[in-house]
């Protein structure tokens, strides 16, 4: 095949994908710096970036399963203001739970 290696994709789809995965280490990086800078978090840039989103969501009120699949647990609140992010949900019950990673205070 023409334009082909000897992975079967094109040199063009190679290029597309590695502007995807740059675009999405660039998310990636700004979300973790607000979260450095807004949040208080204390994130080390050599982290598992998959453990802190597990921890993040965890502490957001969402269950995460030990293959990662993360959804809102059924005892919770949708509240109307938050309409336009209906993937955030709110926890309506109130207990405690242990900060994964320090926090600032």
């Amino acid at each position: 095949m023409a334009g082909t290696s000897g992975s079967g994709r094109s040199k063009s789809e190679k290029e597309k994908t590695k502007m995807r995965e740059r675009q999405m280490r660039a998310i990636t990086t700004k979300i973790f710096h607000g979260l450095r800078k807004h949040g208080g978090y204390r994130l080390f840039p050599s982290g598992d970036i998959n453990e802190v989103l597990r921890h993040i969501t965890t502490e957001a009120g969402w269950l995460v399963e030990p293959d990662n699949t993360t959804y809102c647990p059924p005892n919770v609140t949708h509240l109307p203001l938050f309409s336009v992010f209906p993937f955030l949900c709110f926890p309506t019950f109130s207990h405690k739970r242990p900060l994964q990673w320090q926090q600032r205070h």
